[in-house]
């Protein structure tokens, strides 16, 4: 097998074009893309925890200005009665 991926690996590179086949610099790019991929696990879940603070303060807001209004809503029913 290694005979044969290493005969391979000459024609191609006969040909011109680069084989990708040194494992050191494999292996930093696999780390790499960890890495990468950690990192915009990372962000994803600050934007998902910095949307739901944001939802959830403008819920508070909107619960405080519309009190005063339910209020006055209850008051002028009991007047009524």
């Amino acid at each position: 097998m290694v005979k044969k991926h290493s005969w391979k690996a000459a024609r191609v590179k006969a040909i011109g074009v680069k084989v990708h086949d040194n494992p050191k610099l494999l292996k930093e790019s696999i780390k790499k893309e960890e890495r990468k991929h950690k990192k915009s696990v990372k962000m994803r879940k600050e934007r998902v925890e910095t949307r739901e603070m944001k939802k959830q303060k403008k819920q508070e807001k909107r619960k405080e200005n519309i009190k005063p209004k339910i209020g006055k809503k209850k008051m002028r029913e009991i007047e009524k009665r």
